[in-house]
């Protein structure tokens, strides 16, 4: 019984130290994207980070929401069964609430898009691999049929910027299905196959040593191999189909066409091996208690991230966030914030303000729950 406790820690702690390093990467690409634009999008390191920390940040969240509900599922509990059913779909409203809020003045909101995914993924939460991985590869399919038939690679950007801005009935589904930063098709997949990946339950070292020297070659493989494809295109003189050949032989999240998809699987399955392994060599390291406390104040730290990024936007004038010496002092003391905040309230709390504030205004709470 001891040795099952400490195993399930040690799996739980992991995932939280994957969620915290997700975030950080996203909140660099976020700013570095939102302050110094386009002069920079376009650099390989840009090309390489792009939208895979929101992905992988997705993967983790859906791995942690399986351990949330995985006692219930394995012992087949229906009272608390549907108790905890009940307890996702009032925590759903709560960061749809808090996500739309802060999407009004923060493009990069995925707070509301999580809460989406919560509920629709209620239904298959105890489904078999196969099922999981059947939705997850319909919902990166709609998304090409989707992309294609509407014409977007002509105006994609223009038509995810135009729904940052507005708001209707008509616009929120766009935003949330397929035309958002972070849509359902085809993030939802990533989500999706989180909670697959959460119900492997693998908590072996070797195991997850094996999974880190699979995925992570792989994603380097793909990122590489696509780069230099991309360089080569011209020469294949594939003639007007060059344009498309190139979006759907990219890696970047702008649209989140297939090879984006792989790329962010195996990232995301590196991510969180890496962070596996990382606890088991460096347990007592400050650094690593640091990233694990701050995969429990998630949600907290997305607040943060979104406050100061519209605070700086007021208070700085565009030809000064634009400079590449701003951008860069300003992800420092961004970290720097960050890190000083997850210490301090670690001192008296185990979680973030926002999570306390969830668990109290949904008024349920579960002693073992990872989300």
């Amino acid at each position: 019984m001891e040795e099952k406790r400490k195993t399930k820690h040690t799996r739980n702690t992991s995932i939280d130290i994957a969620k915290s390093i997700a975030f950080f990467g996203m909140a660099i690409v976020s700013f570095t994207l939102l302050f110094r634009g386009s002069s920079i999008a376009d650099s390989y390191l840009m090309t390489i980070s792009h939208g895979k920390f929101a992905g992988a940040l997705l993967f983790s969240l859906g791995a942690s929401y399986f351990l949330l509900m995985k006692k219930y599922i394995r012992y087949g509990n229906t009272p608390k069964l549907s108790k905890i059913r009940k307890l996702v779909v009032y925590r759903a409203i709560f960061f749809l609430i808090v996500g739309y809020l802060l999407f009004s003045f923060w493009p990069y909101d995925i707070l509301h898009v999580y809460a989406v995914f919560m509920v629709l993924s209620i239904p298959v939460i105890a489904s078999q691999k196969t099922v999981l991985w059947s939705i997850a590869l319909m919902l990166v399919a709609s998304f090409v049929v989707i992309f294609t038939a509407l014409e977007f690679p002509s105006n994609w950007q223009a038509l995810v910027t135009h729904n940052n801005h507005v708001f209707s009935p008509n616009h929120f589904l766009k935003e949330i299905l397929y035309q958002g930063q972070f849509s359902l098709m085809p993030y939802g997949a990533l989500f999706i196959l989180g909670i697959w990946f959460g119900g492997l339950q693998l908590t072996k070292l070797p195991t997850q040593e094996l999974i880190f020297r699979i995925s992570f070659p792989l994603f380097l493989l793909i990122e590489i191999g696509s780069i230099v494809f991309l360089h080569y295109l011209p020469e294949l003189k594939v003639g007007e189909f060059e344009w498309l050949v190139r979006l759907f032989s990219g890696t970047r999240s702008d649209p989140p066409l297939p090879l984006f998809v792989l790329s962010t699987i195996a990232f995301s399955l590196s991510l969180i091996s890496g962070s596996f392994l990382l606890k088991e060599k460096y347990m007592n390291n400050p650094m690593v208690k640091i990233l694990e406390r701050g995969g429990r104040m998630t949600f907290s730290l997305l607040v943060l991230q979104a406050i100061v990024g519209a605070l700086t936007r007021l208070l700085f004038t565009e030809s000064t966030m634009h400079t590449i010496a701003f951008v860069v002092l300003f992800d420092l003391l961004f970290f720097v914030i960050a890190t000083a905040f997850i210490v301090i309230l670690s001192v008296t709390y185990r979680r973030g303000p926002i999570e306390r504030l969830m668990r109290w205004s949904t008024g349920y709470k579960t002693s073992r729950e990872q989300s």
